[in-house]
């Protein structure tokens, strides 16, 4: 992966402090993008918090966060199936 920029870091950032390596990290975000190309951009709240069901609660939270952080960020363009954010937000325990 190449060096990440400010904005970047301070996104991804959460994911690093609950525990994950970096190559963790690449992997999930490329997830990301690969099923959000796959679905046209229109993934439901479900399917994004089930790209990390098999880490621990931390690390769930962690990505909640991050979400959050991309959809928040200047650069960021709303989609045209609508916010990613549910009306409930997706639960973790």
């Amino acid at each position: 992966m190449s060096e990440l920029s400010t904005q970047q870091r301070w996104i991804l950032q959460p994911l690093t402090d609950a525990g994950l390596a970096r190559h963790q990290v690449h992997g999930l975000v490329l997830r990301l993008a690969f099923d959000s190309v796959v679905h046209g951009g229109c993934l439901h709240p479900s399917h994004l918090s089930s790209l990390v069901d098999d880490q621990p609660v931390g690390v769930r939270r962690a990505w909640i966060e991050v979400l959050d952080r991309m959809i928040a960020t200047p650069e960021g363009r709303p989609g045209t199936c609508g916010p990613l954010r549910a009306e409930e937000p997706p639960r973790v325990t």
